[in-house]
């Protein structure tokens, strides 16, 4: 071909909404969307009306597989462009490459033109005279005798063995290649008695490789044996992956008889002529068996190896994100002094106390075998700062510092405090204790003691400190250091955005980490928020965000609605005659003159919108330049930007004001609450939505909006377990009930803590079909107790129910 005009033969809307079976019309409008850098928490909240109330999750789906397909498509081209330099391209293997929607697809089309350092077999035995001839001649059913093609002086010819060798390889590489026998090779992929089959691996005493792990934990999977491709769980294919990788395991996939025997049939319809004589068809078994064993068998077994982790990875993320999602959903606990301890032995527990704002207050170092001076000490703080609620990180000394903290409770000057203790999940605080984040927020404070702010910061406001922290430090999950980073960053990121997004920020308190997640905004903007809020002050309303450098009109319509402006947060407070607060801001000072001023020039600029004043003086003098004032611009607080409801809809949030007789003096009132409930009941949704031009579900965000602005979604989501004693192991049977945390769940159960320094597991088996989640509070059966291993114990559950 000459040229070509490469055209995808298929619409990636159809795609995605034939593999996620959604609505076509919905999925284009989404990609629409998307390609207009729409968010996705701007889509799912204020884009309702177009994508029919999809939820985040399937809008999240079609925003990975519309990259994916993306990314199929752009390779198909490449690969075109590339075969069209080796003149190669013809209109069948162009065809091939436009329709194909799989990278595998394209892979197989492209493998024949793939530059190797190492020449294949069959590059080899096309190179040899005559081979060629005879491998289509054999193909054709044209007979031949090899013994008059031997030719002692010529590679591969010097025998009958080594020329029908070269022969098979040349048409194994064809049978290899073609589009049709691959698509056997699926079928046989599907097969669910095709099984992965396990042994411990032999490690030869001269061989390098030596096991990493102890094989023990893998005992489970050597004494299975094997483990259907019907059947096989996620968790397990990353267990067994694992275990390969650390040279423990060795893993073979083993296909049925019945698979094998499908594919030779299928050979020999396809490529052996008919009627041939006993000893070419004995060739053409040879040939077949070679294509087999080393190329089909080992090609297949690499698909299958890879759709297994791929499709375990997937699973393991959203195993992943869903954790993520209720632990940073989990509620605040606000208005409360908290003291953050993390428990250790060798450096002693760290102690920090902190305000309902999280400024920390008092820090100390503690010691739990000089139990005397160290209870003293923590009482004293308590009731100094009469802090009601003891938060302790779970890590090393947890259970000792537990037994401390339950003794000390009991103690009268503590009784009146009323004070409670939980345990808070430490993991990622020494890391953050070192992080340059930790560093700008308490640049005076020891990393040790930083971890301990971290911990009573992650009780009283979960999602603005885990932000600081990457996901994959936190402990939960999945095998989740198995996964691959790029997407395991990309899918948690996108958890993130969603949590901290629909929870909304406020614009004067919130912390860069924060906000940069925040829809629309990012690291770069994030940072320009925040300076310029450092520079000009609190801001008084959402509209001035557009005076931040560099954010325009298309980021403030994603993020403004996510963005929270509280009145208590203003800088200009409310005056005497109780006027709404108002800002005014100027830019520059106007200079004094010179007595030598001779020219007066005026130079504007656009960007700023700054007159530059410039004197000319006599010969001999400087030249000075002075910023000329700007025109003063006028902010005014209003109530709406505490909602929900997006700047968009504020003029429509004004026409349903008026027909109710309300102002936004009355937002959350009672009778804001009544009014907008008659109004609903009189007129319904649709024709109040007609009235003030919006659809139905804008007018349910406005009516929220006017009638709950304060709401928080995280109060849907499970809290903190508070305690006042501790329950020790030896007190713990079999048949006893007890109530406790779901703290991570994975695909094979759901780890609880129980109160007793060691997790119980709740199987899958166990579940009595009951969905739970991180953060539930549940109530459970002990069905098993393990022999303890030093302190830690396996504990067997059963679940109850949900509490």
């Amino acid at each position: 071909m000459d040229s070509f005009d490469f055209r995808p033969g298929w619409d990636i809307a159809e795609v995605i909404a034939e593999e996620l079976g959604l609505d076509l019309e919905v999925v284009a409008r989404t990609i629409d969307m998307l390609g207009a850098d729409k968010t996705i928490p701007f889509i799912a909240r204020y884009r309702k009306e177009q994508t029919k109330d999809m939820d985040v999750d399937k809008l999240r789906d079609i925003e990975r597989l519309l990259q994916e397909l993306k990314d199929v498509q752009a390779k198909a081209k490449k690969v075109a462009t590339m075969v069209h330099a080796k003149g190669a391209l013809t209109p069948d293997i162009l065809a091939d490459l436009q329709l194909a929607t799989t990278v595998s697809e394209i892979e197989l089309v492209f493998s024949p033109f793939k530059p190797a350092k190492k020449k294949s077999l069959a590059e080899r035995a096309k190179l040899i005279p005559g081979l060629n001839t005879l491998a289509e001649k054999l193909s054709k059913g044209i007979p031949f005798d090899p013994h008059d093609h031997v030719n002692v002086h010529v590679e591969g010819k010097k025998d009958v063995k080594t020329l029908l060798a070269g022969i098979g390889h040349i048409i194994a590489d064809q049978v290899n290649n073609n589009k049709e026998m691959g698509g056997y090779l699926k079928e046989i992929a599907k097969d669910p008695q095709t099984r992965l089959d396990v042994t411990p691996s032999k490690v030869r005493q001269d061989s390098k490789a030596q096991p990493t792990a102890d094989a023990e934990k893998y005992q489970v999977y050597f004494s299975r044996r094997f483990f259907h491709l019907g059947d096989i769980q996620d968790f397990h294919v990353l267990a067994i992956n694992r275990a390969e990788k650390e040279n423990v395991m060795t893993v073979k996939v083993e296909f049925t008889d019945r698979s094998l025997r499908t594919f030779k049939n299928h050979f020999h319809d396809r490529y052996v002529p008919r009627n041939v004589p006993p000893l070419v068809f004995q060739i053409w078994e040879d040939i077949c068996k070679d294509t087999m064993e080393r190329l089909m068998i080992p090609r297949l077994t690499r698909e299958i190896r890879s759709n297994l982790t791929k499709k375990a990875v997937e699973g393991s993320l959203g195993i992943f994100g869903d954790n993520l999602k209720h632990l940073l959903m989990a509620p605040p606990v606000s208005g409360k002094i908290i003291m953050g301890i993390d428990p250790g032995f060798t450096h002693g527990c760290k102690l920090a106390i902190i305000d309902e704002t999280s400024a920390v207050l008092q820090t100390a170092i503690v010691k739990l075998h000089q139990r005397t001076a160290t209870s003293q000490k923590i009482t004293r703080f308590l009731t100094t700062y009469r802090c009601q609620i003891i938060a302790i990180g779970n890590g090393t000394a947890c259970r000792e510092t537990e037994v401390l903290i339950t003794d000390l409770l009991k103690q009268p000057e503590l009784k009146m405090l009323d004070c409670s203790f939980c345990i808070v999940n430490e993991c990622g605080s020494s890391i953050y204790s070192v992080s340059q984040v930790a560093i700008d927020e308490m640049p005076d404070l020891d990393p040790c003691l930083r971890s301990a702010v971290s911990i009573a910061r992650r009780l009283q406001n979960p999602m603005a400190e885990l932000v600081k922290i990457e996901p994959k430090h936190l402990g939960i999950g999945q095998y989740q250091h198995d996964l691959p980073k790029g997407p395991m960053e990309k899918k948690l990121d996108s958890v993130v955005q969603d949590c901290v997004s629909f929870v909304g920020v406020d614009i004067n308190s919130c912390s860069p980490e924060l906000l940069r997640f925040v829809a629309g905004v990012g690291p770069s903007m994030a940072e320009r928020i925040i300076k310029h809020r450092a520079r000009q002050g609190n801001f008084i309303c959402r509209k001035q965000l557009l005076e931040v450098k560099g954010l325009g009109a298309k980021t403030y319509e994603q993020c403004a609605g996510f963005i929270r402006v509280n009145a208590s947060d203003f800088a200009f407070k409310n005056g005497p005659s109780g006027d709404i607060p108002t800002c005014s801001k100027e830019v520059g000072d106007i200079a004094s003159t010179s007595k030598a001023t001779t020219i007066k020039i005026e130079d504007e600029t656009d960007d700023e919108d700054i007159k530059i004043l410039c004197i000319k003086r006599k010969r001999g003098t400087k030249l000075t330049k002075t910023k000329k004032a700007k025109k003063q611009k006028t902010f005014v607080a209003n109530p709406l930007d505490t909602t929900w409801i997006h700047p968009e809809a504020y003029d429509s949030t004004e026409r349903l004001l008026c027909m109710v007789g309300l102002s936004t003096a009355e937002l959350g009132t009672p009778e804001m609450k009544k009014e907008v409930d008659q109004l609903v009941t009189s007129l319904g949704s649709e024709g109040i939505a007609q009235k003030i031009g919006v659809d139905i579900h804008s007018l349910e965000i406005i009516t929220k909006g006017l009638t709950r602005p304060n709401f928080d979604l995280r109060s849907k989501y499970s809290g903190a377990v508070f305690k006042k004693g501790v329950l020790s192991l030896d007190q713990l049977r079999v048949g006893s009930t007890l109530t406790g945390q779901i703290n991570n769940v994975v695909e094979f159960g759901a780890f609880v803590d129980i109160g007793v320094g060691s997790n119980g597991l709740i199987h899958s088996s166990k579940m009595r079909g009951i969905t739970v989640n991180q953060g539930n509070k549940v109530e459970v059966a002990v069905l098993s107790i393990g022999q303890p291993k030093g302190k830690k114990c396996r504990i067997g559950l059963g679940l109850k129910r949900v509490l």
